[in-house]
């Protein structure tokens, strides 16, 4: 759950979350000065997920950015009225990163090496009361603690006008239904537990809004927590095996929910594309597709596949602007569903008798789910090595797909870079117009990244088009010679010295991240830079 009250007009507003691979949300919220980044009333901030937040000496803003593009950005400001002048503002218990602003290519403007936290504390905002914040599992949190002896009431929030407290004691934000408060969680540590004190917001004459408490221990701390309203939690299963891959949004919240089940009670839609599985086994697995309406109804339900089709890593999934779901990744199954209209219905053979084939697949779903309008498979004459790591769908249609692939997989005239030597395999990017038919669906395809040096990488965490429909892509990588640009900001990886030797890492084995940009034809690198010291680093 949220607990911010503009993170309550997120909820509301865009009614779910944003697609959050694991990688994000486990990484802690973190507070950083202002050292010129920001405006200059700014004392600290915070980035999460979706939503930036401010800190200035009475007042805190939050502005959520919402999933679907076009929608507005939301700003909520909560001013403190009233303070103590001698309340301050703390960072407490230091994260060891750093966070850097690194905004074009002037670098009197750059603001490097910015200290980390993960909690802030207005110190003595009232009298005996602190307000403080943290993060929790990247979302963020706040509480009031009320002192022993220190009177709850002092603390007056004013925000925006059109804010009303309703006949429950709970806080509307905006004009629409920006955000709804429930009553506030009250509550003292007392020896054998947690003990919950009644609670409701309240407003004044003059529209500030406080907190009534009901009867409490005034020699005991007490925690006044806002929360804000829950949309909907769900079980989503049967009774056997089921696990979620990945999820996704479309333009009207509605969520797609990938993964697989070894359920045969798994709840399915009557009008399923595949109504049951197949290869029935109590551990044999089906790949299934789930979509939900914002307010958590089932839209549909369905099963694609059969038991030897299971995706071989995590898959992909997005949404068009149509409400079709787009899923792709990779198989080793011959029999993976494709259409009559798929750009490759041939599964490869096995690079070695006996062994193993790849292909990566692109599959959409109708809106409804009844429907397989589209499955493809993508591979070259054999399949040893293959992964699918990203996907997008452009304003015209057109589907993005970013991975890594062996040598051999079809590129087009034109392309970046049109093979790999044989046996070996790097990055590739391809975008297909499933309107089209036979060779013409493949509008392009490169490949991208190959290093040729063994023990060096570079190994793609991500994609996304910007509005030119141009694609972007970040890479982990300890390649010294990855492709940059003359305007990169950093044109150096660093990477070619011994970091560490010991077992299982050579000399100049260091990593860091990767970022580029290509032309939507993919024909041109248009930027490309390293981000990061030379000494480890993430991206994606």
């Amino acid at each position: 759950m949220f607990r911010s009250l503009a993170l309550a007009s997120l909820l509301m507003a865009t009614a779910a979350a944003q697609k959050l691979p694991l990688r994000t949300a486990d990484r802690p919220l973190s507070f950083f000065a202002n050292k010129g980044q920001a405006a200059p009333d700014v004392l600290w901030e915070a980035r999460g997920n979706g939503f930036t937040a401010s800190f200035r000496r009475e007042s805190f803003v939050l502005r959520i950015f919402p999933a679907r593009a076009g929608a507005k950005i939301i700003e909520q400001k909560i001013s403190l009225a009233g303070i103590d002048p001698g309340a301050r503002i703390e960072a407490l218990d230091a994260l060891p990163g750093k966070i850097s602003f690194l905004p074009g290519s002037d670098s009197s403007r750059w603001v490097q090496g910015l200290a980390t936290y993960s909690r802030l504390r207005y110190k003595n905002v009232y009298p005996g009361i602190d307000l403080l914040f943290y993060g929790n599992h990247g979302t963020l949190e706040y509480d009031f603690v009320v002192a022993p002896g220190a009177d709850p009431e002092r603390i007056r929030l004013r925000v925006d006008a059109a804010a009303r407290v309703t006949e429950r004691g709970e806080l509307q934000l905006g004009a629409g239904r920006e955000g709804t408060l429930h009553r506030p969680l009250l509550y003292q540590n007392i020896e054998g537990g947690k003990k919950t004190i009644a609670g409701r917001f309240a407003s004044l004459p003059d529209g500030d809004v406080v907190f009534q408490c009901g009867s409490y221990d005034p020699g005991k701390t007490l925690v006044i927590d806002p929360a804000v309203s829950l949309l909907y939690a769900t079980y989503l299963g049967g009774l056997h095996d089921d696990e979620a891959y990945t999820m996704a949004l479309d333009s009207q919240n509605n969520a797609y929910i990938l993964g697989k089940s070894a359920s045969q009670d798994y709840p399915i839609s009557a009008n399923a594309y595949q109504s049951a599985r197949t290869d029935i086994g109590t551990y044999t697995y089906n790949m299934v597709l789930t979509k939900m309406s914002p307010s958590g109804v089932l839209l549909y339900s369905t099963f694609i596949g059969d038991g030897t089709d299971l995706p071989y890593q995590t898959p992909v999934i997005t949404a068009d602007g149509q409400g079709n779901a787009w899923i792709a990744g990779v198989t080793t199954s011959g029999t993976y569903p494709v259409t009559a209209n798929a750009y490759q219905s041939t599964f490869p053979a096995p690079a070695n008798p006996g062994g193993t084939a790849l292909s990566p697949f692109l599959s959409e779903i109708s809106p409804d789910g009844s429907t397989l309008v589209y499955s493809t498979f993508f591979a070259g004459p054999t399949g040893p090595y293959y992964n699918v790591l990203g996907i997008a769908v452009n304003g015209s249609g057109h589907v993005y797909l970013a991975g890594a692939a062996d040598s051999g997989l079809p590129t087009t005239p034109g392309a970046y870079l049109a093979a790999v030597p044989s046996g070996n395999y790097a990055n590739f990017l391809a975008v297909f117009d499933t309107t089209q038919t036979g060779p013409a669906q493949l509008l392009a395809s490169t490949y991208f990244g190959y290093v040729g040096v063994e023990n060096q990488y570079l190994s793609i965490t991500g994609m996304a088009l910007d509005a030119s429909g141009n694609p972007w892509i970040v890479a982990h990588t300890n390649w010294d010679e990855a492709p940059t640009t003359a305007n990169a900001i950093q044109p150096n990886g660093g990477f070619n010295y011994p970091l560490y030797c010991g077992i299982g890492q050579q000399p100049g084995q260091s990593d860091g991240g990767y970022f580029a940009k290509f032309s939507a034809d993919l024909t041109q690198l248009l930027y490309g830079s390293f981000l990061s010291a030379g000494q480890g680093g993430f991206i994606g």
